[in-house]
């Protein structure tokens, strides 16, 4: 959301020299903000890659920008962490399941109010972390150093999903058993 994109693209950036490897690919949630983006990377000579020109390698100090929608399953597939905005700004987060789904190390921010639920339930088995604005760089710098723990956070968080799935056979089963 608005701020929290360059947020996240600020703390990214001043990591990328200490994680050459690392790529940053940011999906905005509206796509009417894709021309202040451009802008805002232009203006800190950051290279931008659109999806819908093709992804080619680029150098540390490039941004993947997903101009289309309906590919961040299979772009969750391919991450090493996944941050879901929203929740830097109070906007109220976003869903934080199919990132976990991938076994993937999720972070959001301390706005998740319309996720309360699904979020406490993670944080009930340490599955997500919960980044502070004032602490992005400190945070990511964690993650990115610590292969092992990015790997611990998304196996719990993929637990967690495994451990509430079947809601549907549980609904059928009880409509079966109770009116039919």
């Amino acid at each position: 959301h608005e701020q929290e994109d360059v947020w996240i693209s600020e703390a990214f950036f001043n990591l990328s020299f200490k994680y050459p490897d690392w790529r940053f690919l940011i999906a905005p949630r509206h796509p009417n903000r894709l021309n202040r983006l451009k802008n805002f990377y232009a203006k800190n000579s950051i290279n931008v890659q659109c999806f819908s020109s093709g992804f080619r390698p680029g150098h540390n100090r490039t941004v993947f920008l997903m101009d289309e929608t309906g590919y961040l399953p299979a772009l969750y597939r391919l991450a090493d962490a996944v941050f879901v905005g929203g929740s830097l700004v109070p906007c109220g987060g976003h869903n934080i399941i199919e990132p976990a789904f991938f076994k993937k190390a999720v972070m959001i921010g301390e706005h998740y109010k319309n996720f309360e639920e699904i979020v406490v339930e993670f944080l009930r088995y340490n599955a997500l972390i919960i980044l502070k604005k004032n602490g992005l760089p400190t945070s990511l710098d964690n993650i990115f150093s610590n292969t092992r723990l990015r790997e611990e956070y998304g196996d719990r968080a993929y637990k967690v999903i495994d451990q509430n799935s079947g809601g549907m056979d549980n609904v059928s089963n009880f409509i079966n058993s109770e009116f039919l």
